[in-house]
């Protein structure tokens, strides 16, 4: 209900007047009332007070679970980095850990032949023993943690009500077990249960609704970055993803922003501004940060149009962090997220999803899967990113690997038009063949095949044209493979021309010596002189009448079919 009050106060509030704080009218009613009517219904008891059979057991077990799992990771540390030590630099990633299933070495194993030796200061035997203490502490830790995740959750569902005695003493039970006569109010309480361990003597109940709580009052302490090398070496590959990500991210914010507000957008300063701000966060502990959705929704729904609404939420959060912060204790939880749903709300653009499925269904698809899979996936927005990345790079290469191919015959307008676009008539002597797309391995053998394709349907053809203006780059591959087919198709008997080729691509024929196979006088800058060359002769005695390479001839119907 204050959520949706809220949500009710920011609309009114925006319909009245869209310059006045909305969204700080909506906070300040709803923090009032929560305070008033005591929104929050949290307490703290001790573990005597809960009279649940086996539940003191379940957390004694759970605490020592805890406990045993800490021990553990010290001394798998402590084992890893003396394993690391002891055994030479050099072949130390050919020692593992972890990847005997059994957790046993036999001695059967230690005598194989296969087996690989180290002529280094710590024996083969002493090295097999700290793997396999490695691989059982392994094992005993996922057994632990698996127990662990298990025993909170029978905790944290366990639904508790208070109960008075007869001498006027409060308790809590289970729901189920206590009639409605014996209770002390309505409310319902949940255990909290943490990462940690729980405290016997100051045991939470959670019960109406979620508020901010406690803010740490204060700024970050600054204070200089711990530099290790090892620890650098196995965080860069997830350093590099999460910057990838949270630019991802940001991009797509700042591309929406920039688009309704008019201002344009330099991604390169966007990416510098973050490796900046994460420079600098790293001298006061802070996270990696990026552009958030919901927080940029939210700046962009209040009428910041610059960068400098930042440098002014900046020092709000400043001023708030040093004295305010005792009253955002009570600003309930569900305000927040009605805040983030208002401003997020406005940023869904179904007009340009529709427009995204006129001009390409394909495009289309892949935005309404991309945002399936965020939904699906959340809170992991990176996976639902990389589900959409994904599915337009397979697309990108699946268009370059299958470019399009089109014959062509002279159409209305004096140029010259696909045969299937426009239901135009071919030559019979003279294929025309316009290829739309770069030569490069992934695509060649496609042409390869449509241009025997066409061979194959037109059996008085003398002549192959390839109008090459689409054609703008060629990798070794590629040419590899036209000299091949070039010299193929000479060999069958058909003369070959282009036209439209690029400067550069000549050059490169010329240097491979492709130019040379093909013959110079068989490059024509455009198709209207090829045809002036090559159309006298390849028609010399002749029926055919019209040529749709000189007059447009349609097909009849029954063609068309």
């Amino acid at each position: 209900l204050l959520g949706l009050l809220a949500v009710v106060v920011m609309y009114s509030c925006k319909k009245w007047n869209p310059a006045l704080p909305c969204v700080l009218f909506a906070v300040i009613m709803t923090t009032c009332i929560s305070w008033l009517i005591g929104f929050e219904q949290n307490r703290y008891v001790g573990i005597d007070k809960i009279r649940i059979p086996g539940f003191r057991e379940k957390v004694t077990e759970l605490n020592a679970n805890l406990d045993h799992i800490l021990q553990t990771l010290t001394v798998r540390s402590h084992l890893t980095e003396n394993t690391n030590d002891l055994v030479n630099k050099k072949h130390t990633s050919q020692v593992c850990s972890n990847c005997h299933e059994a957790h046993y070495i036999g001695l059967d194993q230690l005598k194989k032949d296969t087996r690989q030796e180290y002529h280094e200061h710590v024996p083969l035997k002493r090295v097999m023993e700290l793997h396999l203490l490695a691989g059982v502490l392994d094992r005993y830790l996922a057994e632990e943690k698996k127990r662990a995740v298990e025993l909170r959750k029978e905790i944290r569902y366990l639904k508790l009500v208070a109960a008075k005695e007869s001498d006027g003493n409060v308790y809590y039970s289970q729901q189920s077990e206590v009639p409605k006569e014996k209770r002390a109010g309505n409310h319902v309480w949940r255990i909290a249960v943490g990462n940690g361990a729980i405290d016997l003597k100051k045991i939470m109940l959670v019960g109406g609704g979620e508020v901010v709580g406690t803010v740490p009052r204060g700024l970050p302490v600054f204070s200089m970055p711990n530099f290790d090398l090892k620890i650098m070496g196995k965080l860069i590959l997830p350093a590099i993803i999460i910057s990838i990500l949270g630019f991802m991210e940001a991009i797509s914010i700042a591309k929406d922003m920039a688009a309704r507000s008019g201002y344009r957008l330099d991604p390169n300063q966007e990416l510098i501004g973050q490796g900046v701000a994460n420079i600098a966060g790293s001298f006061t502990s802070s996270y990696p940060v990026s552009g958030s959705f919901s927080r940029s929704a939210v700046n962009f729904q209040a009428g910041a149009r610059s960068g400098m609404s930042s440098v002014f939420t900046s020092i709000a959060v400043a001023i708030a962090l040093l004295f305010c912060t005792p009253l955002l204790y009570h600003l309930p939880q569900s305000v927040l997220a009605a805040i983030i749903m208002m401003a997020v709300i406005g940023l869904l653009n179904f007009r340009d999803v529709k427009h995204a499925f006129i001009v390409s269904k394909t495009d289309g698809i892949i935005s309404v899967l991309t945002f399936a899979a965020t939904l699906f996936f959340a809170p992991h927005l990176d996976r639902g990113i990389l589900i959409g990345v994904g599915l337009s790079a397979a697309v990108f290469f699946y268009r370059r690997m299958r470019p399009i191919v089109a014959e062509l015959s002279l159409w209305e307008d004096g140029h010259y038009r696909s045969v299937k676009l426009f239901h135009l008539k071919q030559c019979k002597y003279i294929a025309v063949i316009r290829f739309d797309g770069p030569l490069f391995y992934g695509n060649i053998s496609y042409l390869e095949d449509e241009v025997l394709k066409i061979v194959r349907n037109l059996p008085e053809l003398k002549i192959i044209h390839f109008k090459s203006n689409g054609i703008n780059d060629m990798d070794a591959s590629g040419e590899h493979a036209l000299t091949l087919l070039v010299e193929r198709l000479h060999a069958a008997g058909y003369q070959v021309y282009f036209s439209g080729l690029k400067v550069l691509i000549v050059e490169m024929m010329r240097k491979s010596g492709l130019l040379a196979i093909i013959g110079e006088d068989h490059i024509f800058p455009t198709l209207a002189q090829a045809l002036e060359v090559i159309w006298p002769p390849a028609h010399q005695d002749s029926d055919e009448d019209p040529c749709p390479l000189k007059e447009v001839v349609k097909m009849d119907e029954q063609a068309r079919e």
